[in-house]
C-alpha cells in the first residue's frame, strides 16, 4: 500500500500554498494531527475552512478526514513515518552529520520504493531495448549521472552516449532518427538548455524523463515520466539525497535489461571485462 507521507511530499510542488501548508503541518506533526478534528486542523493550518481540507484529503485520494488519520496512526504505529532527514545545521558536527546523511539517504530510498511506478520502468526499459540510438542527457549536477547511466548502458547497447554540453546537445539532436531514444535527467526538470533541444526532437525521437516533479517542463514532453520524491532541508542537500534515488532507478533499469537480455548481457559483460583487463594489475 502506499504510504501517504510521501504521497503528501510529492503532491507538493503541484498544490496551491493553503494546500502546502497543511501538507507540511501534516508531514511535521502527524503525532498532533490524529487527534484533531477537522476544525482544529484547519485553523492549526491557516485554512478557511474545513471545506479546504475536505478538498485536500480528496485530492490524495481519501475518502473521508478519518481515513486520513487512520493512515497517520498507522504508519505511526509502524514506524514508517520519519522526516526524511533532519535539517543540517552550522552547528553539527561530523558525527552529526554523518548520521543525518546515511539516515537521510537510508529513509529516502525507502520512501521513494513505495512510490516509484514499476509499469513506468517496464515501458522505459521497452523503449531502451528497441532504440537505435540512446542518448542520456544531463547537464551540470545531472551530468555525472548521465555519463555513469551511459557507460553502464554502452555494454549492453551498442550505440549509446552521455551528452552533458548544452551546444553539443542541440548540435547532436540537430540530426534525429526513428528509433532514438533521449533519456533525460533532470532534478528540477526546468532547464531551458536541455529542454529545448529535446522538445525539437519529438515525436521522431522517444523520450525517457528522470526528474522530481510530474508538471515539470520536461515531464511534459516525455513519453514516460519516472520520478523521486525529495524533502528540502536547511543546506540544499535535497539535490544530494536525489542524487542516490536517481542512481538507484539508474541501476534498476541497468539490472532489469541484463535479465531481460538473458545470455546475450552475459556475453556483453564478459567481452567488456575482457577490454579492460590490461588496465588492472
Amino acid at each position: 500500500m502506499t504510504k501517504l507521507i510521501p504521497t503528501i511530499r510529492k503532491k507538493l510542488k503541484t498544490m496551491t500554498k493553503t494546500q502546502q501548508a497543511i501538507s507540511r503541518f501534516i508531514t511535521e506533526c502527524p503525532d498532533k494531527v490524529v487527534k484533531m478534528s477537522i476544525s482544529q486542523l484547519a485553523e492549526a493550518c491557516g485554512a478557511k475552512s474545513e471545506a479546504t481540507i475536505v478538498r485536500y484529503y480528496r485530492q490524495l485520494g481519501l475518502s473521508s478526514y478519518n481515513d486520513l488519520k487512520v493512515s497517520l496512526a498507522a504508519e505511526l504505529a509502524e514506524n514508517s513515518y520519519y522526516r526524511t532527514y533532519e535539517d543540517i545545521t552550522g552547528q553539527d558536527s561530523l558525527d552529526t552529520l554523518k548520521q543525518k546523511i546515511f539516515n537521510g539517504a537510508i529513509r529516502t530510498l525507502d520512501a521513494n520504493l513505495s512510490l516509484l511506478d514499476t509499469s513506468r520502468l517496464e515501458t522505459a526499459l521497452d523503449l531502451l531495448h528497441n532504440a537505435g540510438r540512446v542518448f542520456f542527457l544531463g547537464f551540470a549536477i545531472s551530468a555525472a549521472l548521465a555519463d555513469m547511466a551511459s557507460f553502464k548502458f554502452s555494454k549492453l547497447l551498442p550505440n549509446c552516449r552521455s551528452m552533458c554540453d548544452p551546444h553539443v546537445t542541440a548540435t547532436v539532436l540537430a540530426h534525429p532518427l526513428p528509433g532514438d531514444v533521449v533519456f533525460a535527467i533532470s532534478h528540477s526538470g526546468e532547464s531551458k538548455d536541455l529542454i529545448i533541444p529535446v522538445e525539437k526532437v519529438k515525436p521522431i525521437v522517444k523520450v525517457i524523463a528522470l526528474t522530481v516533479s510530474e508538471d515539470s517542463p520536461l515531464a511534459k514532453i516525455a513519453d514516460v515520466v519516472i520520478t523521486n520524491v525529495s524533502d528540502e532541508m536547511t543546506y540544499r542537500t535535497d539535490a544530494a539525497m536525489t542524487r542516490i534515488v536517481q542512481m538507484a532507478i539508474v541501476e534498476t533499469l541497468y539490472i532489469g535489461m541484463c535479465i531481460r537480455m538473458g545470455q546475450p548481457a552475459l556475453d556483453a559483460l564478459q567481452t567488456a571485462y575482457k577490454a579492460t583487463s590490461y588496465l588492472k594489475y
